[in-house]
């Protein structure tokens, strides 16, 4: 995915005056987004918080109504690009790796502390097993055959799937994640991690450092009964980016713009900075070899299975959630 005009950036920024962006702000809104209020959706905090900060009169309540495009689905964000309807558009570092192009996107910004990009790493948990004398063998994805296993998305989308599925097929051949083991979508990882502790699920996957949240409450007793059975490399979680026609001069204003906004999260405060090619490394690796066994058209596929085999009702445990298009809905 290329970037016209993304290595002036820099250069202009440095020489760019502090600025006031006007800029409309889209991001694929997901009602509900899931089920812990508390953290809420992180795509959904930066664009509110970009739109008041680029209205026309900053602190405005009615911003929203003008320069805010909560877009429902990923295909109607593709349109407001190419027509570009909006300057700004909070994403899933993933889905504009696989979607940028044809969106005609390009990345700008990345949430980012201490100047390193947030990324996520998920961590496939299950109860400790007692090891014979001698006992070696590593963990592979058939110990999880036919079992039951918690997913929390961890804020990241569909981010936790494409990590999975890039683990099963190599491993046990099963060409779609639901004929592996019953994956379910858990409210929290909280739920996902404790239900694991008391056995009522074989096992769950969560992010790393929701892992460590839980951990914190009873540190002795859920490393003692609980082992990370394997862990995915560092993935980068969100972008705000730019239609690919913004020119060089444009891009450096809006990246001047943010360099003093800040927003919280359930994790802390966190900036906006100008990705670094390292950034996106683990995730378009990622996503290659995701592309190689589940690219558009290709068998087994779980988002686009052949028509003769029978698509399963979505499981979760929360009533009233879907998945479609690639989206908790």
């Amino acid at each position: 995915m290329g970037t016209p005009g993304r290595g002036q950036v820099k250069a202009a920024t440095e020489a760019a005056p502090l600025t006031e962006v006007e800029a409309t702000v889209a991001y694929v809104s997901e009602v509900p987004w899931q089920w812990d209020a508390e953290q809420g959706n992180p795509l959904e905090k930066w664009a509110r918080k970009l739109s008041s900060e680029w209205a026309k009169a900053p602190g405005d309540a009615d911003h929203h109504q003008r320069n805010l495009r909560p877009e429902l689905s990923w295909e109607r964000l593709a349109m407001t690009a190419r027509t570009q309807k909006a300057e700004a558009f909070v994403v899933h570092g993933y889905e504009l790796i696989e979607n940028g192009d044809a969106a005609q996107l390009d990345e700008l910004l990345v949430p980012s502390r201490d100047r390193k990009a947030a990324v996520t790493e998920f961590v496939i948990l299950r109860q400790r097993r007692t090891r014979a004398e001698g006992d070696e063998r590593k963990f592979s994805m058939d110990d999880l055959w036919k079992k039951e296993i918690l997913v929390d998305r961890g804020g990241c989308g569909e981010l936790v799937y494409r990590w999975l599925d890039r683990e099963i097929r190599p491993e046990t051949g099963a060409i779609r994640r639901d004929r592996h083991a019953d994956y379910r979508s858990a409210s929290s990882a909280v739920h996902a991690v404790l239900a694991v502790y008391f056995g009522e699920v074989d096992a769950c996957v969560v992010s790393r450092s929701s892992y460590s949240e839980v951990l914190r409450t009873n540190p002795k007793g859920l490393a003692a009964r609980l082992e990370e059975a394997r862990v995915s490399p560092p993935l980068l979680k969100h972008v705000i980016a730019c239609p690919r026609s913004m020119s060089a001069k444009r891009r450096a204003e809006v990246v001047k713009s943010a360099e003093a906004i800040r927003v919280q999260l359930a994790d802390g405060a966190w900036n906006l900075t100008v990705p670094k090619p390292d950034d996106f490394k683990d995730l378009r690796q990622l996503i290659r070899e995701w592309e190689k066994f589940y690219g558009d058209g290709k068998e087994g596929n779980p988002e686009n299975p052949p028509s003769t085999v029978p698509t399963p009702a979505v499981q979760t445990s929360a009533p009233g959630a879907r998945i479609s298009e690639g989206r908790l809905r």
